[in-house]
This record gives structure tokens, sequence and C-alpha cells, in this order.
């Protein structure tokens, strides 16, 4: 006979496995969305101004503000979140996009392929540090900010 309260236990973390996969798929949905926002700015950018990395600052600061809104609302749906740590984690995300693309321009002479690398890159590393410092779930496992 098995004991009901490990069912319990086994079920709670399938519930939880199951949530946190549907959070990621969310993420890479409205990533992705993002990502084409993001990369026509920058693209645009690229076309009229002739400087990828001034093309890249712009399209950085715009799309901070467009995916802030994506993310909170459709991705983590946090009804309270802390601006200053996600300012703080676009950043940390700037500067390891800004690096990733200087070290990917070294080896492609493309500015829209280099943009493009970094830009996947940085995806992948940003979803763990939102999930981790802004938009993080409550003691209580609710959405939002743990406090």
């Amino acid at each position: 006979m098995t004991d009901p309260g490990k069912n319990n236990v086994y079920l709670a973390r399938m519930m939880s496995i199951i949530t946190r996969f549907e959070q990621i798929a969310r993420y890479y949905g409205v990533g992705i969305v993002n990502s084409i926002f993001g990369f026509t700015l920058y693209a645009i950018f690229v076309y009229f101004i002739h400087n990828r990395f001034i093309a890249q600052i712009c399209s950085h600061v715009i799309g901070t503000a467009f995916n802030y809104f994506m993310f909170r609302r459709h991705v983590f749906r946090s009804h309270d979140s802390r601006i200053v740590n996600y300012i703080m984690a676009y950043a940390f995300n700037y500067l390891l996009g800004l690096s990733t693309l200087w070290l990917v321009s070294l080896a492609i002479s493309s500015p829209y392929i280099a943009g493009l690398i970094s830009l996947i890159f940085t995806a992948f590393v940003n979803y763990f540090v939102l999930r981790r410092f802004v938009f993080r779930h409550r003691d209580d496992g609710t959405p939002g900010v743990a406090r």
C-alpha cells in the first residue's frame, strides 16, 4: 500500500515541473515577439546610423520598455515586480549583449548575423536573471516578488 502523503508530494512536484515548463514556453514564445521587435529596431538603426554599437543601445533601450510589459503580463504573470531590479537586470543584459556582440564581431563581419547571435545568447541568460531577481514567486507560491 502506498502512502497518500507521498503521492501528494509527487503530485506537487510534478505540477511544479509542469508550471515551470509552461513558464519557459511562454518566455520563449513572448521572446520571439520581443526578439523580432528588438532585432527589427536594431536593423533599422544599423541601416540609418551605420554603427552597430549605437544601433544596439538604441534598440536595447526601446526594447527594454516593450519587454517589461510583455514579460510581466504574459510570462511571469506578475502584478508585483520590482522595476529597479528590472532596470538593473537589463543593464546587465545590455553589457552582456555588448560584450557578446563585440566578441562575435571579431569573427563575423556581418553586423546583422553578429547582432542575431548576441541576441540569442543574451535571451537565454536573461530568462534566469529575470526569474531569479525580478519576477520571483512570493513565499505562498503566487507570482510576484518575494518579500
